[in-house]
């Protein structure tokens, strides 16, 4: 005998069974082995499915009495109807719901979730104050501006038309030095005791430079010193940076405080401002021309020439 019809346990009627209701009530009795599949039939079975679920999730916190009554072999938990009625009210695509067991580890985890949300909410972000100070310090680096028009000096043991920028192992940048007067490069000659071409440049546009040789410490703070302590932050205060370290960029600098290794600038006092050490990287030196071929100068015509302008200065 061929059956065409089923009925619904929720309004105890026929429905046919090729239509998608009379197919979802069969396909609940299979799933639970003949019992009712489709869910509680009367809202007093609802209610204690759904007060039993909301009893473990409240009880979530307490691990022991979670796991012990979430136990597999605790078959009083949830009856077959509840499992069915678990299904069709929690299963999803994204999260399958095979029995009211599933139902509860969902809704524990959204509970957690929505948990750490909540104090993440109110949760003050960790914030290392030696990077933030550093980072701070690091901002406030001073510039200069050199403007267009500005004439440059330097000596070099040969032509004054090769600008190319080359590494300083002394700062660890690429780029090359000129002064803002003829007597640091006369100096150089004579603290490296050689002749050289005292060589004239001029710039054609203006170039921003960051104050102090050592400037770039400061704008890369993060990675020459370890705690904000180690920076030299006020006048006077130890510089204690990272050794052997370079810094990742090259940065122009100008510095009217250093001046050569020699004795007739011994007294930094006296040449404090007359004149200022420029270094300009590789992208700086596009905005530099030559003006002449320069000057061969002797390490004697170097000395005489800075004698005279130092009695000037102590004058």
């Amino acid at each position: 005998m061929e059956y065409q019809f089923i009925v619904n346990p929720n309004t105890n009627r026929k429905v046919r069974i090729d239509t998608p209701l009379g197919k979802k009530i069969i396909k609940g009795y299979a799933q639970t082995g003949g019992a009712f599949g489709l869910g509680c039939a009367t809202k007093a079975c609802k209610y204690r499915c759904e007060a039993t679920i909301k009893d473990l999730v409240d009880q979530s916190s307490n691990e022991r009495i979670y796991n012990h009554r979430m136990r597999p072999d605790n078959k009083e938990l949830f009856t077959s109807s509840c499992d069915a009625h678990c299904r069709n009210t929690y299963d999803t695509r994204a999260v399958p719901i095979k029995n009211c067991r599933d139902a509860v580890r969902v809704l524990v985890r959204k509970k957690q979730l929505a948990k750490q949300k909540e104090l993440a909410k109110h949760k003050k972000p960790v914030v290392d104050d030696n990077q933030t100070m550093l980072a701070n310090w690091s901002r406030k680096a001073k510039k200069v501006t050199l403007p267009k028009g500005t004439k440059l000096y330097g000596t070099y043991p040969t032509t004054c038309n090769e600008l190319e920028a080359r590494y300083d192992e002394e700062t660890g940048k690429h780029g090359k030095y000129f002064s803002t007067g003829i007597y640091i490069p006369l100096g150089m000659i004579l603290e490296y005791d050689n002749p050289a071409n005292l060589c004239t440049f001029e710039l054609l546009e203006d170039v921003e430079c960051y104050v102090g040789k050592y400037s770039f410490r400061q704008l890369e703070a993060d990675r020459f010193y370890k705690k904000y302590e180690d920076a030299p932050t006020k006048k006077g205060k130890k510089d204690k940076f990272v050794y052997d370290t370079d810094p990742i960029k090259s940065y122009n600098h100008f510095d009217d405080k250093v001046f050569p290794l020699h004795d007739l600038f011994d007294d930094n006092s006296l040449w404090d401002g007359t004149e200022g050490e420029v270094f300009l990287t590789a992208e700086s030196l596009k905005k530099v021309r030559s003006v002449n071929n320069g000057e061969k100068i002797s390490v004697g015509k170097a000395r005489e020439m800075v004698e005279k302008k130092l009695k000037e200065l102590v004058g």
